[in-house]
């Protein structure tokens, strides 16, 4: 994995499942994997005293994340917004890329343990 100051990493994992078992277990796993790389990595930058500054999100990408928490699709965003679907996904992609997320499940996770969306009434 490459980092936002080109550093770099490897995470390996292994198994001794058989070749097809592991092969279903890859495509079952592999956003974990990635996921787990990711916090290693910067679990050992901050230990190395290199710890990220995170990223500031544009207003967009926050409105964009609150309406996912809020259960809606990225059309309904889009509805919602007065913007293409095509853009909100533009947003959150951003924002997934900002917080180092793989999902918008996970760029919602990141965001609200960060104190950035706000609950709803």
């Amino acid at each position: 994995m490459h980092g936002r100051r080109g550093d770099r990493a490897l995470f390996s994992v292994t198994s001794d499942l058989s070749a097809r078992d592991w092969a279903s277990a890859k495509w079952l796993y592999m956003r974990d994997f990635q996921v787990l790389a990711m916090h290693i990595h910067d679990r050992v930058l901050g230990i190395e005293g290199h710890a990220s500054e995170p990223e500031v999100l544009s207003p967009r990408e926050l409105e964009c994340l609150q309406w996912i928490a809020e259960g809606k699709t990225a059309w309904e965003c889009a509805v919602i917004l007065g913007l293409s679907q095509h853009t909100v996904r533009c947003y959150l992609e951003s924002a997934r890329h900002k917080l180092h997320a793989t999902s918008n499940t996970h760029a919602v996770s990141i965001a609200h343990r960060a104190g950035l969306l706000f609950d709803p009434l």
